[in-house]
């Protein structure tokens, strides 16, 4: 296509420069979600067509999962058979769902968290008696704000940033795949926080997360409560990992 191209993923295993991990997932205005094989016949296979832009692709293992503004659906590269569909909220349930893009991040393997508006659905990848696989949503939640953006901290917990409906502050909270949210920190922005502008990711867990805004590129690194204390203590602040590690 000669349209401009919204989405793209790469490859997993990419880096590992073989025939089959030489692949790479693109999507633009044209609405066709082609996955392109770099060898010495070069291919070009559509996996979908004709539900308007795709906007968000992940690639996890064999599995492809991409938002439109239907929902998800979701397609295993390995037996090439598509996996799964979730709707997206309708309009009444999302504040702001009916306008907002989704967000994705893959918390594992097996678990995909996505979000719309304020509305947060956490799947599962399970296999089929039959064989192959099927998503079936196990969490849904809503936000306290509208949601920019997703980033995985490990399986079950993933960091949700969002802003408030005036689009003045910015705050990045982690979540629990039930809903419970388990830290807070306020994020200084100098532009307006408007979500489609915003982008929240992560390589993986306790690497660090890193937020692109139209004037900023923040970088937040996410700890345990150990790396924590080791941290004040490096910096000299004694007092206070004596009362982190006492509270």
């Amino acid at each position: 296509s000669v349209l401009p191209v919204l989405s793209v993923a790469l490859c997993p295993d990419y880096a590992q420069n073989t025939t089959e991990s030489l692949a790479v997932c693109a999507s633009g205005e044209d609405g066709r979600l082609v996955l392109h094989r770099r060898s010495l016949w070069a291919s070009q296979t559509v996996l979908h067509d004709g539900e308007g832009f795709i906007t968000r692709i992940l690639w996890r293992t064999s599995l492809i999962a991409w938002a439109n503004d239907k929902g998800v659906k979701m397609y295993n590269v390995a037996t090439g058979q598509k996996v799964t569909f979730i709707p997206r909220p309708p309009p009444d349930q999302a504040s702001g769902g009916a306008l907002s893009h989704c967000g994705m991040a893959w918390a594992a393997d097996d678990q995909l968290v996505m979000g719309w508006g304020n509305v947060v659905k956490v799947a599962a990848v399970v296999r089929r008696d039959g064989g192959g696989f099927v998503a079936e949503v196990r969490h849904q939640f809503q936000c306290l704000e509208t949601l920019c953006g997703l980033a995985s901290m490990g399986p079950g917990q993933f960091g949700v940033l969002e802003t408030d409906s005036a689009r003045r502050k910015v705050t990045l909270r982690f979540y629990s795949c039930a809903g419970d949210v388990f830290h807070v920190a306020e994020v200084p922005m100098s532009g307006g926080a408007y979500p489609s502008r915003l982008h929240l990711c992560s390589a993986a867990p306790h690497l660090p997360m890193y937020l692109a805004g139209p004037r900023e590129f923040l970088v937040f690194q996410v700890r345990d409560l150990l790396e924590y204390a080791v941290q004040l203590l490096e910096e000299g602040s004694f007092d206070e990992a004596i009362r982190d590690r006492k509270s």
